[in-house]
C-alpha cells in the first residue's frame, strides 16, 4: 500500500479548471488528473480541430440514428450488406461524452460503407445520408 505523508492529501478528479483552482489553493494537496478524462478532453479536442472532422462525425451520428428509428432502413441495410457480402452489424450510436464512443461510430459505419454508399446513390430515402455529400 501506498504511504503518504500526514500532511499530503491525495486527490484524483475530472480535469475541470475549478477542481484544479481548488487543489492549486490547498496546502499540501497533491494533484493527479484522472487519465480517461484527460484522454477524451484530448480526443475531442482533436476531432474539433481536425478540418472537417465534426461534420463526419455529425453524418456518422446521423446514420446510426436513421438506422436506429427506422426498420425499413435498417432492413434495407442489412440485404444491401448480404448483397456485398459483408457480414452486417447495426451502426453504433455514439454518446456525447466518450471518444471510444465516436470510435466505434466511425469503425460501424467504415465496416457497412460500401451498402451504405450503394443505398445513397440508389434509396431516395438514404439521399440525405450520403458521407460524400457536405
Amino acid at each position: 500500500m501506498l504511504q503518504l505523508p500526514s500532511r499530503w492529501w491525495v486527490f484524483f478528479h475530472k480535469p475541470a479548471s475549478n477542481m484544479k483552482l481548488g487543489i492549486k489553493l490547498t496546502p499540501g494537496m497533491e494533484q493527479y488528473l484522472c487519465d480517461n478524462h484527460t484522454l477524451e478532453l484530448a480526443i475531442g479536442d482533436t476531432f474539433k480541430k481536425v478540418e472537417g472532422m465534426m461534420n463526419v462525425l455529425k453524418k456518422t451520428r446521423g446514420l446510426a440514428k436513421f438506422t436506429h428509428q427506422s426498420n425499413v432502413a435498417l432492413d434495407e441495410l442489412k440485404v444491401e450488406a448480404a448483397k456485398e457480402g459483408i457480414p452486417f452489424r447495426k451502426l453504433k450510436n455514439p454518446p456525447d461524452t466518450r471518444w471510444s464512443g465516436r470510435y466505434d461510430n466511425l469503425a460501424s459505419v467504415l465496416h457497412l460503407k460500401k451498402p451504405i454508399k450503394n443505398l445513397c446513390d440508389d434509396e431516395e430515402s438514404w439521399e440525405e445520408h450520403s458521407l460524400s455529400k457536405s
